[in-house]
């Protein structure tokens, strides 16, 4: 086999006797086997972050550690504002920036230890 390549790397194999080199457009680069069966793999998809619902990312606190931002959600305009977009998110990832921030301010507000931060995240990233 003869194996060619187009200028978007779509891999194509002719007969190396040449009977079907009529096929062959000038618009194809001739390459390797070890080229076309590189190119031929499917590229490795990235691991997606887990997905939580609320409760699942809810979950992770300590029932101490919920009462906590909950009571500070009542009087604290900025946790108000995490914990309801906590609960009217679709779902939760450690991905999402906002999700770090959060966590990181409710570090920051004393609600949260940093030991305990790490810890969820580290259970968030878990796949």
């Amino acid at each position: 086999m003869k194996y060619f390549k187009n200028p978007a790397n779509v891999v194509y194999a002719f007969e190396a006797d040449g009977s079907q080199d009529a096929f062959i457009g000038r618009e194809l680069k001739a390459i390797s086997k070890a080229e076309a069966d590189a190119l031929s793999q499917p590229a490795a998809v990235a691991p997606q972050p887990r997905q939580f619902t609320s409760l699942e990312l809810l979950d992770l606190f300590t029932a101490g550690e919920q009462l906590s931002v909950a009571t500070a959600a009542m009087t604290n305009p900025q946790v108000k504002l995490w914990y309801d977009r906590l609960l009217a998110a679709q779902y939760v990832t450690i991905a999402d920036q906002r999700t770090r921030d959060g966590l990181s301010a409710l570090v920051a507000m004393g609600l949260l230890t940093a030991e305990r931060k790490a810890s969820i995240v580290a259970a968030m990233e878990a796949t």
